[in-house]
């Protein structure tokens, strides 16, 4: 005779419940894992985003600062090249005292233009780690550019000594040295023409890099 045994209530409650219990914590550790993901996945994704940001401010706050220095450094340029050309015309006719002080005055905005120029070439250097892609690129022609232009301006500072030194000598009554220095002054001035070409074609560079067009 088969016994059959007799159905335990307890038991039945106690397996379920161990089940309910093991299914619970299955899910939770689940969720856990997935919460732990997720966060880790958010942290390296802001981390990410700040870096990048902090990136493009570095660059931009650099890279602003130099445009405004380069702007400052040719609009001195210009000055000085218009008092450089007055002081020229005015030796030639014979104004000496006129030539003088336009020349005193190309050699002020010569030196200014080169300062500024020069106070732009750290914060190229200091952007240029913190561009991306074609900027990388855009420094570079920046760099060139800036560098061909502070040489254009010490030969502009050399060109305005001579012009007021060879004003100096007229006014002296030292022709012969006046005139030896004003040749040195028209060589200068040839060698000044000559290196605008250069400067012309590194700022070329630039525009067609912005796509701009004359």
């Amino acid at each position: 005779m088969i016994l059959k045994k007799k159905f335990d209530v307890n038991l039945f409650v106690l397996l379920l419940a161990v089940m309910l219990v093991s299914i619970t914590m299955t899910y939770i550790l689940a969720d856990y894992r997935n919460r732990t993901a997720m966060h880790t996945l958010t942290v390296r994704y802001e981390y990410e985003i700040s870096n990048i940001t902090a990136k493009t401010e570095r660059f931009f706050d650099n890279f602003s600062i130099a445009l405004n220095y380069i702007d400052i450094a040719r609009s001195d340029m210009e000055n000085g090249l218009y008092h450089i050309e007055l002081s020229k015309y005015y030796l030639e006719t014979g104004s000496y005292n006129l030539s003088k002080n336009e020349g005193k005055g190309a050699f002020y905005y010569y030196n200014e233009s080169n300062r500024f120029f020069n106070s732009s070439i750290p914060r190229i250097i200091s952007a240029k780690p913190h561009a991306t892609g074609d900027y990388q690129i855009l420094m570079d022609l920046y760099m060139n550019y800036t560098n061909i232009a502070k040489n254009l301006t010490m030969i502009g500072k050399e060109m305005s000594t001579e012009s007021s030194s060879a004003s100096s000598m007229y006014l002296e009554g030292n022709s012969g040295n006046g005139e030896k220095m004003f040749d040195n002054f028209l060589d200068t001035y040839g060698e000044y023409k000559n290196y605008t070409k250069m400067y012309d074609d590194a700022l070329l560079a630039i525009k067609n890099f912005y796509g701009l067009r004359e």
